[in-house]
């Protein structure tokens, strides 16, 4: 009677003990099955760590067997005080992956991440940096109005950001007395905008390059008068 007992017991500690450790393994299958994006987002003009920005992980990957051809957002975070940002997703055969990071007022920033690397490593460390944006208004006017032929060309010469509302680098002209234009376009915020401008007038031609400072988050105008 004792030995069974003793043998009921000895099943029971077992039990529990088998208990007490599931969990535990279970957290370790479950954190190899897991990959934990972290890092920090940071402003180099205004050198300040970014907060409240939105920072989210697109990835493609086979899964059983069938290509995911489209991005899928497969996690997100918004950084922290300090600019820190941690997303944790499942890990999958990836085929590509990359981390894309947008706040209001910033150019959206995105890096790609090494594929290979995910597959040995289950912390990835990423830092990245986004532009803080400005916009400027550009107004030529002619103000000398000798005649119907004054001619006058201008440009932006050191844009180097991409988007739809971005300034670029083309030239735009202007002819006639009563020439007026108005132009406004989205440049990187505290950052010096360059414009050269030529002008022929009454048989005499002269050009001129001037520098615009443009703050973060702030409308500059600036008036070009011939």
């Amino acid at each position: 009677m004792k030995t069974l007992i003793s043998i009921k017991k000895s099943t029971i500690a077992c039990l529990l003990a088998a208990l007490t450790l599931c969990p535990v393994f279970t957290s370790c299958t479950k954190k190899n099955d897991t990959i934990v994006f972290e890092g920090k987002i940071f402003d180099n003009q205004l050198n300040i760590n970014v907060q409240n920005a939105k920072v989210s992980i697109y990835t493609k990957y086979l899964d059983s067997g069938v290509y995911n051809q489209n991005f899928k957002v497969s996690g997100s975070a918004t950084t922290d005080e300090q600019g820190n940002y941690s997303i944790e997703i499942d890990k999958h055969n990836f085929t590509e992956v990359y981390i894309e990071v947008e706040k209001e007022g910033y150019l959206a920033s995105q890096q790609n991440i090494d594929i290979d690397f995910l597959g040995s490593n289950n912390t990835v460390s990423t830092n990245l940096t986004i532009l803080p944006l400005a916009e400027i208004t550009l107004k030529v006017r002619n103000q000398t109005q000798y005649s119907n032929t004054d001619y006058i060309s201008y440009q932006f010469t050191n844009q180097s950001i991409n988007c739809e509302s971005c300034c670029n680098n083309l030239p735009n002209y202007g002819i006639g007395k009563t020439f007026y234009a108005e132009q406004n376009c989205i440049v990187i915020g505290n950052s010096w905008v360059k414009i050269f401008w030529g002008v022929e007038i009454a048989g005499s031609s002269y050009s001129k390059t001037d520098s615009v400072f443009c703050n973060a988050f702030e409308n500059t105008v600036f008036e070009i008068v011939y």
